[in-house]
């Protein structure tokens, strides 16, 4: 056997590809790595132009198009035997049911499945499923292919060419940028950058807040108005790629009395430095829902590393001179600077960016929306992509062919499938570093007397209104989906309540309408403990299975919850000293 895989983890293959004989190989591709969307909304979104479903028209006549082109139903769980694939009629609906979703199909769904067995005479539920196969078959290539022909029209790239959607954007923007960009060849460099990479930060800062205006339960006039808004940043890493970026002439700079004040964001020449940074007590109050200089460290008690926003004094930081530099402006102290590394700078991602953002703004569709928006957050992620993390398996079918791997230094474990068959995990013998490392949403309490009027006048030119209606004072089409704007995420919805029991598990009301969101959890059902349907592969052996988690836990150690529950302090703060 001669397969080799690209994999994502021992579970997870990117592609794998079999060689039929010298020179010609098969290789499979996940069309999922390029469409993360269902194949139901993909096709709906191709349904608006009947012309663009070439592949699906070569097996049906116009009459029975309409039946086709879209996602078919099926009794996934109903048929758990060979015999059943033998009956000559539909199931009852309620057989329809997906305990994966937790959901019934609707009335109009049974509808078109029976109207689908009446139209193409199907005698048996077995010939029901070669034709639900059949066309989902052709939608994911009538799909896929609408989504070549994007590709090729705007960058003259054929993504079947690529794995993921984030190696076609990287090149896609190399193509359109036509920008050279340096290798690393300092080992040292290297390190010190990666230093100053840390993730976005994730935090509930305030646990609980209410809405006080009229016409709100609860409301007491006494007290001033409060709003409750939902925040989004539109495109925030494609907002810092339309800055100036790194990309050469990098070098160790030996002048340790630079003034990082009196350096131009967009001047010629940019800096990294590493530094220790004071942070003075009497400005504590002011930062303390987001304090400057975000740092990897374990909390109290824990030994798991996690990203806090912390008003501890920094040591040997690594930063980008332009956030040293927003740091200073804001009361920070610059201590002590360790090492300076100068490079040039220029804003060469901007055009790509404005492309995408362009391409965006004209989408006819969500997937399309999203997409264009993926292109952009993919390069960001392609570039701190850590080659450190890849994996390198080996799938032998021989003791032969299995000691010539575990014999090697680096070897690091193996998985038994069958008798014949074992998969040989291996560190990668060389890493190559040629990615260039050099280069979300908010949840705000206002007190005002009446937020969308001080927005008007006051903040319209930080905001993208374009999803307000029509008739709303504060709609304006000017800053449509432009990277850096913040967008209302309840599009002029009243948020009455809002509770959070830790970043990434809240709950807030808008309209009289509940909404739950917990990472890792149904959203639909939040409890305490949730069983969860879902679908895990174990040595590629696929199952259904029912796993128990905790969905509402209240542990929430990035920050220090003060009494009440409901207030929180960033590590560090002053008031904190004598508890």
């Amino acid at each position: 056997m001669n397969i080799d895989v690209i994999p994502n983890s021992c579970e997870k293959y990117i592609t794998f590809s079999k060689q039929i004989k010298d020179g010609f190989y098969v290789k499979f591709v996940d069309t999922f790595r390029f469409m993360s969307e269902s194949l139901a909304n993909l096709t709906n979104n191709l349904a608006k132009d009947k012309s663009k479903f070439r592949e699906t028209k070569k097996y049906f006549s116009n009459n029975n198009l309409n039946l086709v082109i879209r996602k078919g139903v099926f009794p996934y769980e109903y048929i758990n035997c060979w015999e059943k694939l033998n009956e000559t009629s539909l199931p009852p609906k309620s057989k329809f049911y997906n305990s994966l979703t937790d959901d019934h199909i609707s009335k109009k769904d049974y509808i078109h499945a029976c109207e689908v067995w009446k139209k193409f005479n199907i005698k048996t539920i077995g010939e029901y499923s070669d034709l639900y196969l059949l066309t989902d078959i052709l939608l994911l290539s009538d799909v896929f292919e609408n989504f070549r022909d994007i590709c090729l029209k705007t960058f003259n790239l054929d993504a079947s060419y690529y794995l993921t959607a984030p190696s076609f954007a990287f090149d896609a923007m190399l193509r359109f940028t036509k920008v050279e960009l340096e290798r690393l060849k300092d080992y040292t460099m290297l390190l010190m950058i990666e230093d100053g990479i840390r993730g976005g930060i994730c935090q509930s800062v305030r646990r609980y807040a209410k809405a006080n205006l009229p016409n709100v339960d609860g409301y007491d006039e006494e007290k001033p108005n409060v709003y409750l808004s939902y925040f989004d940043c539109v495109n925030l890493y494609g907002k810092s790629m339309l800055a100036s970026l790194p990309y050469k002439d990098f070098e160790w700079y030996s002048d340790f009395s630079l003034n990082i004040m009196m350096i131009d964001d967009n001047g010629p020449y940019g800096f990294i430095l590493e530094v220790d940074v004071d942070y003075p007590e009497n400005i504590h109050d002011a930062h303390s829902d987001l304090p400057f200089l975000p740092q990897n460290s374990c909390p109290p008690n824990s030994k798991v590393k996690k990203l806090l926003t912390t008003l501890h004094h920094k040591k040997n930081y690594v930063a980008h001179y332009r956030t040293l530099k927003q740091a200073v402006n804001n009361g920070l102290k610059i201590i002590k600077i360790h090492r300076v590394i100068r490079f040039k700078q220029s804003k060469w991602m901007l055009p790509y960016v404005m492309k995408c953002t362009s391409m965006r703004v004209k989408a006819n569709n969500e997937f399309e929306h999203q997409f264009w928006k993926l292109m952009v957050n993919s390069v960001y992620g392609k570039c701190m992509e850590n080659p450190r993390k890849r994996m390198e398996i080996k799938l032998v079918t021989s003791d032969k062919m299995a000691c010539r791997y575990l014999i090697k230094p680096n070897f690091k474990d193996r998985t038994i499938y069958s008798n014949n068959l074992m998969a040989i995990h291996m560190f990668k013998g060389k890493i190559k570093f040629d990615k260039p490392i050099y280069v979300d949403s908010l949840l705000y309490r206002i007190k005002t007397n009446d937020f969308f009027n001080d927005l008007k006048y006051d903040l319209l030119k930080h905001f993208d209104t374009s999803n307000y209606p029509h008739n709303h004072s504060c709609f304006n089409s000017n800053n449509e989906s432009i990277p850096g704007y913040f967008k209302d995420e309840l599009k002029s919805g009243i948020m009455t309540e809002f509770v959070s029991l830790r970043s990434k598990l809240y709950a807030y009301t808008v309209n009289g309408d509940e909404y739950k969101r917990a990472k890792g959890g149904d959203s639909s059902k939040i409890i305490e403990n949730h069983n969860i349907n879902l679908i895990q592969s174990t040595k590629h052996q696929v199952y259904s299975k029912s796993v128990s988690k905790v969905v509402l836990s209240a542990n929430d150690d990035k920050r220090v919850i003060l009494k009440g529950g409901v207030c929180t302090l960033p590590y560090g703060h002053y008031k904190l000293k004598n508890t």
